[in-house]
């Protein structure tokens, strides 16, 4: 499947995948959309093997890209080239993941808490590499659990806090390699 269009369809921005079992999207593309002003989250993949690249997300009242993956599907999605701006929560945010997420090469500035952030799931085998971060008031990586993460070479500039692991009960964080990033005015 391929997406791709120049604004949004209402309040929701794009919507992909369900949330029930019995109901999976399988490698959506989306790509090479604009989301700007939208009432809730840019763009929610609820979906296995998403690749979700190249657009621009400004302004929601939400995160500008959300992923859930549906637990014990599998797969992997791809968040990468996406420019995330202005909006009211996180630039990216990755909930209740249990299969790996890719933030590759994103810009992602001045979203109101946190420029990545994952909460739920174990948030296993995922890579943030090479993004462009700045201008978050919380962290420009705030993660609650990971398993297995990869951050490398990521620019962060002027966030509250430049990278910040929490595990919190029910959570795990281990065996999370920081390396090669550049952080300034953090």
């Amino acid at each position: 499947n391929t997406t791709t269009a120049s604004s949004s369809d209402g309040t929701r921005g794009m919507w992909i995948g369900n949330t029930g079992d019995s109901q999976t999207e399988w490698n959506p593309t989306i790509s090479n959309n604009t989301l700007n002003n939208i009432g809730a989250t840019g763009i929610v993949g609820h979906s296995v093997g998403a690749l979700i690249n190249n657009n621009l997300v400004t302004n929601t009242k939400g995160a500008g890209i959300k992923v859930v993956p549906p637990l014990g599907k599998g797969g992997q999605n791809t968040i990468e080239g996406n420019t995330l701006r202005a909006n009211l929560f996180h630039g990216v945010q990755v909930e209740n993941a249990d299969s790996p997420v890719v933030i590759r090469r994103n810009v992602i500035d001045n979203n109101a808490i946190s420029g990545i952030y994952a909460s739920g799931g174990k948030f296993t085998n995922a890579q943030i590499v090479e993004n462009t971060i700045t201008n978050h008031h919380e962290a420009g990586i705030y993660l609650y659990n990971g398993e297995g993460v990869t951050i490398q070479g990521n620019q962060l500039t002027g966030n509250g806090h430049g990278v910040t692991l929490e595990a919190i009960p029910g959570n795990t964080i281990q065996n999370v390699q920081i390396t090669g990033n550049t952080m300034n005015n953090q």
